[in-house]
C-alpha cells in the first residue's frame, strides 16, 4: 500500500521560498546566519519565522557563509577544541577541514595556539 502525499504548501519553508526566493533567503541568510535571518524575515512577514526553518533550509541547499576570524567560534576551531566539521555551513579563512573530523594536528594547534598567545599579550 502506498503511503498517501502530504501536502506542506502551508509550512513556513515553503511560504518563505514562495514569496522571496532561494537566493533571497541566501543573501540575507549570509548576512548575519540563522537569527539574523529569522528576526528578519518574522519582521518582513508579520509572522514568526524560527531560526531553525533557516537552519533547515541553510541544510537542504548547502549554504556557506564566510565569517569573522573574531568570532568565539572561529576561536575555539584554531586552538582545536571545537572540531572544524561541526559548523560545515561555515567557511573560515584559513582553516580547511581535514579528514579526521575537522581537527588540526597537534603541530598546527600549537602554532596557533602559541600565535593567539602572543597577540593577547599585546
Amino acid at each position: 500500500m502506498r503511503r498517501k502525499t502530504r501536502d506542506t504548501s502551508y509550512s513556513m519553508t515553503q511560504r518563505l521560498i514562495k514569496k522571496y526566493g532561494v537566493d533571497e533567503l541566501k543573501m540575507i541568510w549570509e548576512e548575519g546566519g540563522m537569527y539574523y535571518a529569522a528576526d528578519y524575515f518574522t519582521k518582513m512577514m508579520n509572522e514568526s519565522v524560527t531560526p531553525y526553518v533557516m537552519r533547515y533550509l541553510s541544510d537542504k541547499f548547502n549554504w556557506k557563509r564566510i565569517v569573522d576570524e573574531s568570532l568565539p567560534i572561529v576561536q575555539g576551531i584554531k586552538m582545536g577544541s571545537m572540531p572544524a566539521n561541526y559548523y560545515r555551513h561555515i567557511v573560515i579563512p584559513g582553516i580547511t577541514r581535514t579528514s579526521n573530523n575537522g581537527k588540526l594536528n597537534r603541530h598546527t594547534q600549537k602554532k596557533i595556539r602559541n600565535h593567539l598567545l602572543r597577540n593577547l599579550n599585546r
